[in-house]
């Protein structure tokens, strides 16, 4: 039999009680003072707002599950219904063995009103599904008030379910709401608002997950488009657990990267052969010394699978080690498929597949490709979150729908059992002009654990001077023309006689970042590769590369150079530094931990 206690009508005080009774005496001489205490007795009681104010200045550092849940309590007591007992709508993950919390867990079964006395949903089930009546006129503060639509930005922690949302490989709840720093926190919009539409504005986002916070400090949560304001709701004394967990373990951060070529991929033949002994753990520790935090591992996916369908364990082995070595040396790694059955050499030098095709455009080279993804990510399935996925490498598909087909089969192969791994993809020409194009994919465009890849080359007239036959270019200068040494066909020829300079790389950056900020707001977007050849004098290529690095750091986008060993290195053949790493100026680790 259901409990008539939980449709928390308010308790009528005694005065009340006494007043009704003598005007059922009176009768109709004292109507109006029983019609207005009648009208308060309907009035269901308050069980759900959105905090007036946040905590810490508006940041995600809440004082965990403790200060969050004194928050609400608090400012439910100054509106009058501080005797329930109130909780915040926030989710944790599980730490030193204790148990995380899902905030649908924390809030009793309902029903909920607002403050106006509005249902917002009857149960849990209703809460958590298209079904629950939050929007902009009823998720409402304690007081009644309606929240600014600048702010409508509200920290959850949590996906549409209630349960702990991941977002680029971690828990979304900046440190168990303890942090103020980097990370990130699952927001919902409290609004519904999705965007403006051609006719009219869409108000059908999630009021759980929207989206994820830039950062955990006030500043970057105020960017994001929020105050650091959270839901409450009255818990009616549920047995949900109090466990207080802990700060999660940090992580590498993947914004300052080293990509590793030429090892398990483009190897050169018979001089750089697979796994080489060139490249090992001294390698790692040395690049972990000079500042970098991640390494982007270029590895040859036609080498991954044996002829039985199982992993061929020579050829994952090298990956095996450099994952154990960067662990050791507080590096991440980004796995990257360079190549794939069927499709491209791995190693160079080795003979032309006689099956070679194309994932984009045959159905079983495909297959091929998914099942590859299919058994890396079944290999790595319990490695932390110092390991990411980016699947494909320059892909060169013909067409934006078959690149679509090809993330969507790749993701989902993944996603089958590494639910909340950070997934790096790309678009067909992995470049800035076809990148928006992958938030067409429903799929995509749903996981927030999936960020955007990109190579950045331009302008290859600088960049790629491998010829030496050819007029030296320099940075800042001017393209020369170069007719006599460049054939006609080569897309270098668009470049003669441009402006080589930093406001024209910035002015190229910021239309990108416009450009992807309209169709994918709030994403990690990601610099997979950028460089310069060995043949560009020191002062352009120090420029050159300390004003890229400049304008990352602007846009807030991640990025791996090229690369470690190569014409364009870090580190020369006597093991030292070379301009490259010197015109990125990172701060040495020893430095940072001081």
């Amino acid at each position: 039999m259901k409990d008539l206690r939980k449709l928390r009508m308010p308790t009528v005080p005694t005065r009340v009680v006494m007043v009704l009774s003598v005007c059922s005496l009176l009768g109709s001489s004292c109507s109006a003072q029983a019609s207005a205490i009648e009208s308060i007795i309907a009035k269901p009681e308050m069980g759900f707002f959105v905090t007036s104010k946040g905590i810490n200045e508006g940041s995600a550092k809440l004082g965990g599950l403790t200060g969050a849940d004194a928050h609400c309590q608090s400012l439910a007591e100054t509106a009058g219904t501080g005797d329930r007992r109130w909780r915040a709508y926030l989710s944790t993950s599980p730490r030193a063995g204790l148990p995380g919390v899902d905030a649908r867990d924390r809030v009793g079964e309902g029903p909920w009103y607002n403050a106006k006395g509005v249902l917002i949903a009857s149960d849990l089930e209703q809460l958590h599904s298209a079904r629950n009546r939050i929007d902009r006129y009823t998720a409402l503060s304690e007081t009644g008030a309606p929240i600014a639509g600048r702010q409508h930005d509200i920290l959850t922690g949590s996906n549409d379910d209630g349960r702990l949302a991941h977002v680029y490989g971690g828990p979304a709840t900046c440190a168990n709401w303890t942090s103020d720093q980097d990370g990130h926190a699952m927001m919902g919009h409290h609004d519904r608002f999705l965007g403006p539409g051609k006719r009219f504005a869409h108000w059908s986002r999630s009021w759980v997950a929207s989206h994820p916070s830039r950062g955990c400090d006030a500043e970057r949560v105020k960017r994001t488009g929020s105050a650091g304001l959270f839901y409450c709701f009255a818990s009616d004394g549920d047995a949900a657990s109090r466990i207080e967990p802990q700060p999660i373990n940090e992580f590498p951060s993947f914004k300052r990267g080293l990509n590793i070529a030429h090892w398990l991929s483009h190897n050169f033949l018979p001089d750089a052969p697979y796994a080489a002994d060139w490249f090992d753990q001294e390698d790692v520790a040395w690049i972990a010394a000079q500042g970098f935090d991640h390494l982007r591992l270029r590895v040859a996916g036609d080498r991954l699978i044996n002829a039985n369908g199982d992993i061929d364990e020579a050829g994952i082995k090298p990956i095996d080690d450099a994952l154990g070595w960067a662990r050791k040396h507080g590096l991440g790694v980004v796995l990257t498929m360079f190549s794939l059955p069927g499709y491209f050499n791995g190693v160079i030098g080795e003979p032309t597949p006689a099956d070679r095709s194309s994932p984009f455009t045959d159905v079983d080279t495909l297959y091929d490709a998914e099942y590859v993804w299919w058994q890396v990510a079944r290999r790595y399935a319990d490695t932390d979150a110092e390991l990411r996925f980016e699947l494909l490498h320059r892909p060169q598909a013909p067409d934006a729908a078959s690149m679509q087909r090809f993330n969507e089969r790749m993701l989902a192969a993944i996603r089958a059992s590494n639910p909340t791994r950070v997934v790096y993809v790309t678009s067909r020409g992995m470049d800035v002009d076809s990148l928006s194009e992958v938030m067409s994919s429903d799929s995509v465009a749903s996981d927030w654990n999936v960020a955007l890849a990109f190579e950045f080359k331009e302008p290859e007239a600088f960049t790629s001077q491998y010829e030496k036959t050819r007029p030296l270019v320099q940075f800042p200068g001017k393209v020369p023309d170069m007719s006599g040494s460049v054939p006609a066909d080569d897309p270098i020829r668009r470049s003669f006689g441009a402006e080589l300079n930093a406001a024209t790389l910035e002015s190229r950056l910021s239309h990108f970042a416009e450009q992807i900020k309209q169709v994918a707001w709030g994403r990690e977007i990601y610099l997979a590769e950028y460089g310069v050849f060995q043949r560009a004098d020191d002062p352009s290529a120090q420029n050159y590369i300390t004003t890229l690095r400049s304008a990352f750091d602007r846009h807030g986008w991640s990025w791996a150079v090229y690369d470690y060993n190569s014409g364009c290195a870090v580190r020369d053949d006597n093991g030292q530094p070379t301009r490259i790493l010197k015109a990125l100026a990172l701060q040495p680790a020893a430095i940072r931990a001081q």
